[in-house]
């Protein structure tokens, strides 16, 4: 086969494939206890609850109200309204009537002769381009040609192997946030 070429994609053949089978035993779900029944008896003296007692409401006994009144004088005025004293200082500047806006026509400036262009200037390298001298250092490592790119290994489809039948899947241990030790009935 020439270099650079592959070798085409073919479709393996079709296998037939054994029928699922139902699943094996599963724990108890994260939510249910694996936990034997907390029996262990309290070091705690106890006592019988009782009902809740309730103190019924009283009401106070009337008290003589005052009359409603005017409200008193304010001190200072509410804050919209202004505390200065009017504006009387007259104006400096002399009065005049209001007139209707003027609008000036655009005019065309006299022409001018212009200069010719000169030639531009010398300019700096761009940015891209490098202002040092070379680099002559010599490198303090072994050197070593290059060698021409070695031809790939041609891709190739591995034999048909016949794979086991899907069994039931093994049991589960239990997950994180479920206990494993042996419960405590000390």
């Amino acid at each position: 086969m020439p270099f650079g070429e592959q070798n085409p994609v073919v479709q393996s053949e079709a296998v037939a494939h054994f029928a699922p089978l139902e699943h094996g035993p599963h724990v108890p779900p994260q939510s249910t206890s694996v936990s034997a029944p907390f029996a262990t008896p309290s070091v705690h003296v106890g006592t019988w609850q009782r009902l809740p007692v309730q103190t019924p409401d009283t009401q106070f006994p009337a008290a003589v109200q005052a009359l409603p009144s005017a409200h008193g004088a304010h001190d200072v005025p509410p804050q919209s309204v202004s505390v200065s004293a009017p504006f009387l200082t007259p104006s400096e500047q002399p009065g005049a009537e209001q007139t209707l806006p003027a609008h000036t026509r655009d005019a065309q400036s006299v022409p001018v002769v212009q200069d010719r262009p000169w030639p531009q200037g010398g300019q700096l390298p761009p940015q891209s381009r490098s202002v040092s001298s070379p680099f002559l250092t010599p490198s303090e490592q072994l050197g070593a040609r290059h060698r021409l790119l070695l031809p790939h290994t041609p891709l190739s489809q591995s034999a048909l192997v016949e794979q086991p039948p899907p069994g039931a899947q093994p049991g589960h241990v239990p997950p994180q946030s479920m206990p494993v030790s042996v419960p405590s009935c000390a």
